[in-house]
């Protein structure tokens, strides 16, 4: 399901490109499913030309969301937009696999993000596959490559979007068609919608609970008992989600809850 999800979002984003624009905010927020579960994607807000303002084929304006922005990105730097969009891709993609960030930010101050750009991948990977099923086989050799070449510090350096397209993980056997991902996710929401009876209705929309206030307020007994991932939240299983997630009005609770029940 992952493989697909991402073919699909290599395509979104290469017709993106193709067309000349740069979207800066790529994230699973941005990432919707329409009626007949066909991948999306969402808020050209932050888009601009991928040839620049100027027409240089760099962009200057920091902007974006932390956790997804390029390390060119958080040091000021002038950066291509293509270049930036892949980088994010990235994150989402181990996102969609781990179920958790890879780092915080692409920062020099965040360790796990140093040991890549410092190609100390064993340091890496070993802190990630930690409590994994299949421990250090839960992340593919082929897998590992495509991601530290996503992620390279140096941008020149890294994967573009048609090598990703080529790249052996991505090409590697899917047989799931966009029919079995449309049955699949329909399955899913059927089990949600099963489960409410054995679930604990939370009052009131899902921001202005008090879950989801103690979650943003860093508290640790509260992401403890949901089982909420510090940067990642999937929320517990009630009424309330059930009807944001069939009304695809919370990008972030649709996604983050479908890829939770992978």
């Amino acid at each position: 399901m992952v493989r697909f999800l991402f073919k699909n979002m290599i395509d979104a984003v290469g017709f993106c490109h193709d067309n000349g624009v740069t979207h800066r905010d790529l994230k699973p927020e941005n990432i919707m499913f329409d009626e007949n579960w066909v991948l999306k994607i969402i808020d050209f807000g932050l888009a601009a030309p991928s040839e620049g303002r100027d027409g240089s084929g760099y962009l200057k304006t920091t902007l974006g969301t932390y956790g997804y922005m390029a390390p060119e990105q958080l040091l000021n730097r002038q950066y291509q937009g293509q270049k930036v969009d892949v980088f994010a891709l990235g994150v989402i993609l181990f996102i969609m696999l781990s179920m958790h960030p890879p780092f915080n930010a692409a920062s020099p101050k965040d360790q796990f993000y140093v040991a890549l750009a410092s190609e100390n991948f064993s340091i890496f990977w070993k802190k990630h596959s930690q409590n994994k099923p299949g421990g250090d086989q839960f992340f593919s050799d082929s897998f590992k490559d495509l991601f530290q070449r996503i992620t390279k510090l140096d941008p020149d350096k890294r994967i573009t979007l048609a090598e990703i397209a080529q790249h052996p993980w991505v090409t590697a056997d899917c047989p799931l068609t966009q029919q079995d991902v449309t049955q699949m996710l329909s399955d899913r929401i059927k089990k949600l919608q099963s489960q409410k009876q054995d679930t604990t209705v939370c009052h009131g929309t899902v921001e202005n609970s008090s879950y989801y206030a103690a979650y943003r307020s860093g508290d640790t007994d509260a992401q403890s008992t949901y089982k909420v991932d510090a940067r990642l939240p999937v929320y517990c299983k009630t009424f309330q989600l059930e009807q944001e997630l069939l009304s695809t009005q919370n990008p972030e609770v649709v996604f983050n809850l479908l890829i939770n029940l992978f």
